[in-house]
């Protein structure tokens, strides 16, 4: 009777990590911020939903280029972008000295928002990618909503990877939401990175958008092609 009342005593339960080292606790820690940032984006859906691109065939008209609107654009909203998630880990971080917890150090907290930086840029030209696509705002709500959903839920954001088949796990290693999770985990375990890959994710999503607004530009509201 005694073994079996101290049964939770004869043996001890060693986590040694689910994904990239880390813990089921911090893999989740990872994974949802890696959601709010792919939703924080919605924020902007009033003014990044492209419409009918009237001014850009304005600007167009006076010599201002795809390339440029693009530029000016992207940049504008990555740095509004960047600022709202800063307000919101210095509102994260006033809470949690509030509740009691210890605060890591400056130099920590700014490895962090470095090691985070090509997460930030990559969701903000998807996210600008996206908006471009859609004429209303009520579609490009939906389709940033629930393709940002589906690529979480694809990259391992809800789920550790190795919950999912061989060949699903093998994807999300690719995916940008799968190499973004790659990237957070060197928060935690001081890793390497995906950055060089979620750049080059980046610079894909921009040149994507600047291929749609050249069609907008000439009338058809599609990609346009290189002749």
């Amino acid at each position: 009777m005694q073994l079996v009342l101290a049964r939770n005593r004869v043996y001890t339960l060693e986590e040694l990590g689910i994904s990239q080292g880390l813990t089921l606790g911090q893999h989740l820690a990872l994974g949802i911020l890696m959601v709010f940032l792919m939703l924080a984006a919605l924020c902007y859906s009033p003014v990044l939903v492209g419409g009918e691109h009237t001014l850009s065939r304005l600007l167009a008209s006076r010599g201002v280029g795809a390339g440029k609107q693009i530029l000016a654009e992207l940049g504008s909203f990555l740095v509004s972008f960047g600022l709202l998630i800063l307000c919101a880990g210095v509102f994260v971080l006033i809470a949690a000295h509030l509740g009691g917890f210890s605060l890591p150090s400056a130099k920590t907290l700014l490895s962090w928002m470095w090691t985070a930086l090509p997460v930030v840029v990559m969701v903000a030209a998807w996210s600008f990618f996206l908006f471009s696509l859609a004429k209303e705002l009520v579609s490009g709500v939906l389709l940033v909503a629930l393709l940002s959903l589906a690529l979480c839920f694809a990259g391992g954001c809800m789920y550790p990877a190795s919950f999912f088949p061989d060949a699903i796990r093998q994807v999300s290693r690719f995916l940008p939401t799968g190499l973004a999770m790659d990237q957070l985990s060197c928060c935690v375990t001081g890793g390497q990175g995906s950055a060089g890959w979620l750049f080059l994710y980046s610079a894909g999503f921009a040149a994507l958008t600047w291929l749609h607004r050249i069609g907008c530009i000439r009338g058809g509201g599609g990609i346009a092609t290189l002749e």
